[in-house]
């Protein structure tokens, strides 16, 4: 009984291990997302639902204000990325008959987007989620919901009045908010890279078969592939550049040679005099004509 206690603690060791180190990056927890929420009730800010503590009393939980029609809380990502689920702990002070319970949640809904809260109307939403909890039943305090998207905006929203609430309106108490995924063109729990396609699978990896230009679809061309084409762009004109200068000196005669070193000799000439004219007020800024002699443009400073 002894040797089977033991190996019983030491699986569930392995699996904890396993769970914290095969697991989705928690996008939340990034420095560049920004929790949001429409209101603020007393000093329990949107922050407090991203501050790592899992804990659910009203002190550590982002909460909003009362009297409102509608309630959200807003997770900008700061860029798109590809999400596989989201998990919300909501407001619950304990069991007791006296202890305040997750009332506030019910019908609420989970929504994701690419334009945040205060622009994007529920219609131009993708929804992960929606509570079907009616008085006086409760939905659970602590919910994981699937939600594979390609988005930058992750929404949880209400409009639901509690009927045991002394106050009126849409509330919300979020005490942590976690959003798993990985960058644009990467999957699995270790984020690996997409194999031959720039956006695959969340979960397992298989490239999307493109049916129809989806708003997934435009948000990786505007975030991958237009500042891909314009690196190679301007790597394509800068060797261009070099390369036409090189083939130009090249092919010079003698004569052209002596002339272009009197021209650089002008050139020298003319830098050395750009160091006097910056005290002037007048400053120069060398070109690159494709394969013309360097030249220098002045630009006035602004008085």
């Amino acid at each position: 009984m002894q040797f089977r206690f033991r190996m019983r603690g030491v699986l569930e060791i392995c699996a904890l291990y396993l769970t914290i180190v095969q697991a989705y990056e928690n996008l939340s927890r990034r420095n560049t997302t920004i929790i949001t929420q429409s209101s603020t009730f007393d000093k329990n800010f949107a922050s407090l639902a991203n501050d790592g503590v899992l804990v659910t009393t009203l002190d550590l939980c982002g909460y909003t204000n009362p009297g409102k029609s509608k309630a959200w809380l807003q997770v900008d990502l700061g860029q798109a990325f590809s999400i596989t689920r989201v998990k919300v702990y909501y407001r619950k002070e304990g069991n007791g008959p006296d202890d305040w319970k997750q009332y506030r949640f019910r019908q609420f809904y989970l929504d994701v987007s690419n334009l945040p809260a205060t622009e994007a109307a529920t219609i131009q939403r993708k929804r992960c989620y929606t509570d079907k909890t009616t008085y006086p039943h409760l939905p659970p305090n602590v919910i994981d919901i699937p939600c594979k998207h390609v988005v930058r905006y992750v929404i949880v929203e209400t409009t639901y009045d509690a009927p045991e609430d002394k106050y009126t309106g849409a509330m919300l108490e979020v005490c942590e908010i976690e959003v798993y995924g990985c960058s644009i063109g990467y999957f699995g729990d270790d984020c690996k890279m997409c194999s031959d396609c720039y956006m695959c699978d969340i979960d397992n990896g298989r490239c999307f078969k493109v049916t129809a230009f989806s708003t997934d679809h435009l948000y990786v061309f505007i975030a991958v592939i237009i500042p891909s084409v314009s690196l190679l762009l301007i790597i394509s004109l800068v060797f261009r550049c070099h390369k036409k200068k090189i083939l130009t000196t090249q092919k010079q005669s003698p004569d052209t040679t002596n002339k272009v070193e009197e021209r650089n000799e002008e050139d020298m000439s003319e830098i050395n005099s750009t160091y006097e004219n910056v005290a002037n007020g007048v400053l120069y800024q060398e070109l690159c004509p494709f394969g013309e002699p360097s030249h220098y443009d002045e630009i006035k400073w602004n008085e």
